[in-house]
């Protein structure tokens, strides 16, 4: 079974519309949705946009539904000016705050075969696409860096945008040895009600859900092909 983690509510009601839903739990006050989402098995789930929150509802998934991967959306501040509202940003890498004392990053790495699997979805032409790019997010406690530190995990990683969130879920899959990938929306503006970002964010949400659907197919095809 795979599971799916999405903050955003369009995306969340699309899931509820395309799967066939045949269990619905409730767990920890939270509803899990359990089924089928192009004839794979899934469980998906709505979380607020809360690094705690996201943590949890991604243990009780594992420990609960026995995923053996996650893909989720979250959103992302971005870090270079040629990220709009609505752009995808497809994370290689989640770079979690590093202390003071420590020289290194833990890094975060999504799965490769997920990563591989969704970049032959984004690759294949779609009207009206929203932008897709492939780099790294950074958690927010390195805005209190200089800039030259985040200059640096730009050049070494392609440090596209800031979030906590999603460094919140893969850490907790990297400790259950879950493999990954993650999805964020970029959102310039914190008022994300107003009508032009709201439809930018939509259309995003609209677009992640078809790059995941797409993506289970994919994979499946792809880990079939590997074992012959």
């Amino acid at each position: 079974m795979n599971g799916i983690i999405t903050i955003f509510e369009p995306e969340f009601e699309a899931l509820k519309d395309y799967s066939l839903v045949e269990e619905i739990q409730k767990l920890a006050h939270r509803k899990y949705f359990s089924g089928r989402l192009n004839e794979q098995q899934v469980v998906f789930t709505l979380v607020e946009n809360d690094p705690l929150n996201l943590a949890i509802a991604t243990q009780i998934m594992i420990d609960h539904y026995k995923v053996k991967k996650i893909l989720f959306t979250c959103r992302a501040v971005p870090l270079v000016p040629y990220i709009k509202t609505g752009d995808i940003i497809v994370a290689k890498y989640l770079v979690q705050a590093v202390a003071a004392d420590k020289r290194s990053a833990p890094m975060l790495e999504a799965d490769d075969l997920l990563l591989n699997t969704i970049r032959t979805v984004c690759d294949t032409h779609t009207e009206d696409r929203p932008p897709h790019i492939f780099g790294a997010i950074l958690h927010p406690g390195y805005l209190e860096e200089d800039t030259a530190r985040i200059r640096i995990l730009q050049q070494e990683y392609g440090a596209l945008g800031i979030d906590a969130s999603g460094t919140a879920i893969a850490y907790t899959c990297v400790l259950n040895d879950i493999p990954f990938a993650a999805l964020e929306i970029a959102v310039e503006d914190a008022d994300s009600g107003t009508a032009g970002i709201k439809e930018k964010i939509d259309r995003a949400c609209k677009e992640v859900f078809e790059i995941k659907g797409m993506a289970l197919v994919e994979l499946t095809v792809a880990a079939i092909t590997a074992n012959i």
